[in-house]
């Protein structure tokens, strides 16, 4: 009877790790997962992971857009602005989050785990056509320190 119990909880817990794993299955099906290399600026658009060709330990993933003060377009303003962006950057299963800015003023660039994460362009700029239904990217260079 000992036995029959034991059977019954491997087989809960069994279905209950494969429900799990098919629901990480479908997220990561999602997203758009490319590759890049150290030194060339790469593309990443929001919520999308790009891992290194040159170490594949190394994962970036922009997360967010924290603000966006940029001047718009075609405005008269006084300061242009900042556009501040969140990666998590993860390396040999260590995760750290990163905030980078567009403002030179501010943290454009940022060391961690050994490389250098250098923030070039958030995309769209506020006031381009159709910058309000664009998708949004950052352009970005990572180097080895």
């Amino acid at each position: 009877m000992k036995r029959k119990g034991t059977f019954i909880f491997a087989a809960f817990l069994a279905s209950g790790i494969l429900a799990g794993c098919s629901n990480v299955k479908n997220t990561v099906e999602d997203m758009d997962i490319s590759s890049f290399n150290l030194g060339d600026t790469t593309s990443i658009g929001l919520n999308n992971i790009i891992i290194c060709n040159d170490d594949v330990k190394l994962f970036v993933q922009f997360d967010t857009i924290v603000s966006d003060s940029r001047c718009p377009v075609d405005a008269n303003c006084i300061w242009a602005g900042n556009a501040e962006v969140g990666f998590s950057i993860t390396h040999k299963k260590e995760l750290e989050g990163v905030n980078l800015n567009t403002n030179p003023d501010t943290e454009t660039k940022k060391s961690v785990f050994g490389f250098t994460f250098q923030l070039l362009n958030v995309n769209p700029y506020p006031g381009s056509k159709g910058a309000d239904t664009a998708p949004k990217s950052v352009d970005i260079v990572v180097t080895k320190d």
